[in-house]
C-alpha cells in the first residue's frame, strides 16, 4: 500500500506535464489512481474501538468503525500487483485491500501519506523511520477489511488503518521532531538570472502540497501562466514555468528523492517574493553513467542565479515502539 519506490515513481508520473490528462487536472486524476482499491473476499467480524496515534485528528469516537477484517500471512512474495499500484480500477467507499504489504509499509501509509485522512505525499519522501525490526520490513500480510458505513479511501488508508494496526499488530510508533539533513534553496551573491512576474500579466500554478490537496489541486488560475514543458526526457527531467520560490522548492524536492538521489527536503531561503520564469535540466538520479552532457540539480539551479546546499534543519522521523505479530483469521 505504501512502498517509497512506489511513491517516488508516482509523483514523478504526477509532476510529468508530457502526459496526457483529462481537464479535471494532472494531480486530481493520478490522486485518484493512487487509492485504487480492490473487492474483499472473505473476512471475520471485528470491531475496532483503538484511537489512532500520532497526527492530530478526529477524536476517537468520530472515528468509523471496522465492521469486518481479515489478517493473513502471505508464504510467497505477492504475484499480482498490491493495491494502489495498477493504473485504475473503481475506489470502494467502504472496502480496502493491502496485497502482501509488510507492517513497515503499512505503518508508513497509515501514520506518515495518509494520516489525518489526507494524502501527504512529500512526507512520505522526506520521513525517516527508525527502530523497525527486521521482520517488519520482510514478513508480509493482506488484509482485506470492510467498514461500517462509506467512511472513504482516505479516512480507511489514515486513520482506520492505524487503529487497525494498534488493535492487531499491538502497535506503537511516535513521531519525532529534530535536527536532520536538509538543502536549502538560497539566492547566489551574483544575483537571481530569472526573470520576474510581473504583477497582472498572468498567474502562475501553485506546485506547494498542503494537508488538504496536492499541488495543483485547486481550481486552477482564471489567467495561467503560458508553460513551455514539465516531463521526463530520458536521462534527464526538465521544465520551464513560471513558479514561486516556495513552489520551485517543493516541485524539486518531490523530483529529487528515491535512491541514489538527495533524500531530504529542499527548504526555500531565498528571501524571494512573487514567482519567476524557471527554466532547468538536469541529469535523472537513475540515468546511465554515459548521461554525462546533463548536469546535476546542483549545477542546473547555478544557471537561475541560485545554490542548492546540504546544511541542518527540522526533520520529522517515525520512530517504531513496539509491535507484535498478528493473530490471523
Amino acid at each position: 500500500m505504501a512502498n517509497r519506490s512506489d511513491l517516488a515513481a508516482r509523483i514523478k508520473a504526477l509532476l510529468d506535464g508530457s502526459q496526457r490528462r483529462g481537464p479535471v487536472g494532472a494531480l486530481l486524476v493520478s490522486a485518484a489512481c493512487i487509492a485504487a482499491a480492490a473487492m474483499v473476499l472473505a473476512m471475520s467480524p471485528l470491531r475496532m474501538v483503538a484511537a489512532p496515534q500520532g497526527d492530530a485528528q478526529a477524536p476517537a469516537q468520530d472515528i468509523p468503525k471496522w465492521d469486518a477484517v481479515s489478517i493473513k500471512r502471505c508464504a510467497s512474495p505477492p504475484v499480482v500487483r498490491a493495491e494502489g499500484q495498477g493504473a485504475g480500477g473503481a475506489q470502494s467507499p467502504n472496502r480496502i485491500t493491502a496485497n502482501c504489504a509488510t507492517l513497515e509499509g503499512l505503518v508508513e501509509g497509515a501514520y506518515i501519506v495518509w494520516a489525518g485522512g489526507h494524502m501527504n505525499m512529500l512526507e512520505s519522501f522526506t520521513t525517516p523511520h527508525e527502530g523497525f525490526p527486521g521482520w517488519t520490513r520482510s514478513e508480509r500480510y493482506t488484509i482485506e477489511a470492510k467498514a461500517e458505513g462509506s467512511p472513504g479511501q482516505t479516512m480507511m488508508r489514515g486513520p482506520m488503518m492505524q487503529s487497525l494496526l494498534e488493535d492487531r499488530f499491538h502497535l506503537k510508533v511516535h513521531k519525532e521532531t529534530r535536527e536532520g539533513r536538509v538543502y536549502m534553496l538560497s539566492a547566489a551573491k551574483g544575483g537571481i538570472k530569472m526573470q520576474a512576474l510581473q504583477p497582472g500579466t498572468c498567474e502562475p500554478r501553485d506546485y506547494v502540497f498542503s494537508k488538504d490537496r496536492l499541488p495543483g489541486h485547486a481550481s486552477p488560475p482564471a489567467n495561467p501562466c503560458p508553460f513551455q514543458n514539465n516531463a521526463h526526457h530520458g536521462p534527464s527531467w526538465a521544465f520551464d514555468d513560471w513558479l514561486s520560490m516556495d513552489s520551485l522548492a517543493t516541485f524539486l524536492t518531490g523530483l529529487t528523492q528515491g535512491p541514489d538521489s538527495l533524500g531530504a527536503p529542499i527548504l526555500n531561503k531565498t528571501g524571494l517574493t512573487g514567482a519567476y520564469h524557471v527554466q532547468l535540466q538536469w541529469s535523472d538520479s537513475n540515468a546511465p553513467a554515459d548521461a554525462s552532457s546533463y548536469p546535476s540539480i546542483f549545477t542546473a539551479v547555478q544557471k537561475l542565479g541560485l545554490t542548492l546546499e546540504a546544511g541542518k534543519g527540522p526533520r520529522q522521523f517515525l520512530v517504531f515502539d513496539h509491535a507484535e505479530r498478528p493473530t490471523e483469521n
